[in-house]
């Protein structure tokens, strides 16, 4: 078995897992901190189940980019194995539906949104 646990935060449940061209395994969850803070894991995890080292840190990304409360709903992986997450947004001005894309090594994939790998549709 492998635990996933993000420093200081806490992880509720795993909303949508997805199965990149090679094999590997990447799960998103929502992350909430002790102090009020939510904010989207996403984990890749080799074919063999274990974390994926080029991914992230340990093969984690902790994600906070998308406001004070965000939470992860779905993933999809691209064509070439980018990981585009689904979920929610709250960044103080805009509150709605939110994508965030990152590159194969977990980078938030500046070519995507505006230019920071996040987009956030503003519902209001």
């Amino acid at each position: 078995m492998t635990e996933i646990s993000p420093a200081n935060s806490l992880s509720y449940g795993t909303p949508d897992i997805a199965i990149d061209s090679l094999g590997r395994i990447v799960l998103v969850a929502s992350m909430y901190q002790p102090w009020g803070r939510q904010g989207m894991l996403i984990v890749r995890l080799t074919s063999a189940g274990l974390p994926d080292e080029t991914f992230g840190t340990a093969g984690e990304v902790a994600d906070y980019s998308l406001g004070i409360q965000s939470a992860a709903n779905a993933v999809a992986i691209a064509a070439d194995d980018s990981v585009i997450v689904a979920g929610e947004g709250h960044n103080g001005s805009m509150h709605g539906l939110a994508l965030a894309r990152y590159t194969t090594t977990g980078a938030p994939d500046t070519t995507f949104g505006g230019g920071d790998g996040t987009l956030i549709h503003d519902s209001a």
